[in-house]
């Protein structure tokens, strides 16, 4: 395959249009793919601003999320300004992390509210099923919560590192 600079963004490889080598030697129905380039240079405050939107999420922890719908507002309104730049995939980073992260975080927490009424259910009409049954759907629920704020804090560790030594993220 022929690979430029890395980038989040393909388009055709007009320069070699034959198919790409599919498994065992024979041809794939999908045409290769080519990178864009991300030549285009960067300015410290771009990175500093990025700094900043990695250091609310993390602060975010410590103030029981309150401060995680910041960072998520201010990569969108700077996500264009580094279009087709390696800091792009930066902004793009942390968007998915935080809609990724809300996603699961609320089927977490709908699974720990419905257990918790189970359980109240439950034990209003001595029902030993029914809390058994509530107790483990609470359980995965908090489990997935746990998951999602451990995975969430490595998205943020790692981006930070990439960003750090002025690397693209993946």
């Amino acid at each position: 395959m022929n690979l430029e600079k890395p980038t989040d963004s393909h388009t055709p490889d007009t320069a070699n249009p034959q198919f790409g080598s599919g498994a065992n030697g024979y041809p794939s129905a999908l045409p290769q793919y080519t990178q864009l380039s991300q030549n285009l240079p960067v300015t410290q405050s771009q990175v500093s601003y990025n700094h900043i939107t990695y250091a609310l999420a993390l602060f975010s922890y410590f103030t029981a999320g309150l401060t995680w719908i910041i960072p998520i507002v201010m990569n969108y309104l700077k996500r264009d300004e580094a279009r087709n730049t390696w800091l792009y995939s930066h902004f793009d980073w942390q968007i998915k992390t935080f809609w990724y992260s809300i996603f699961f975080w609320v089927i977490g927490f709908v699974m720990v509210i419905f257990a918790t009424g189970g359980l109240f259910f439950g034990a209003a009409v001595d029902s030993n099923h029914t809390m058994g049954g509530s107790f483990i759907v609470g359980a995965l629920g908090g489990l997935i919560i746990v998951a999602t704020l451990l995975w969430h804090l490595y998205r943020i560790i790692r981006g930070w590192i990439a960003l750090s030594n002025g690397r693209a993220v993946p």
